[in-house]
């Protein structure tokens, strides 16, 4: 609990997505979806356009209540 006290506060967006993400895993996506929004805030104010463009897909996903998997390489 106190380990994503600490991620919601982060102003760092991977930790946030991998939160995220762990949050669809277990099927809470509520939680992802709002955690990957404040991702999704702090990717908009520093211009990482590209990053919110794949930042939104996932979000897709976790609306649909499906997880993001990473692809396999």
């Amino acid at each position: 609990a106190w380990a994503q006290r600490a991620a919601q506060r982060s102003q760092n967006v991977q930790t946030l997505e991998t939160l995220a993400a762990a949050h669809a895993e277990v099927a809470d996506f509520r939680s992802a979806v709002e955690v990957a929004t404040l991702a999704k805030e702090l990717l908009l104010k520093a211009g990482n356009f590209p990053a919110v463009g794949q930042l939104e897909q996932r979000l897709k996903l976790y609306r649909s209540q499906q997880p993001y998997r990473h692809p396999p390489p």
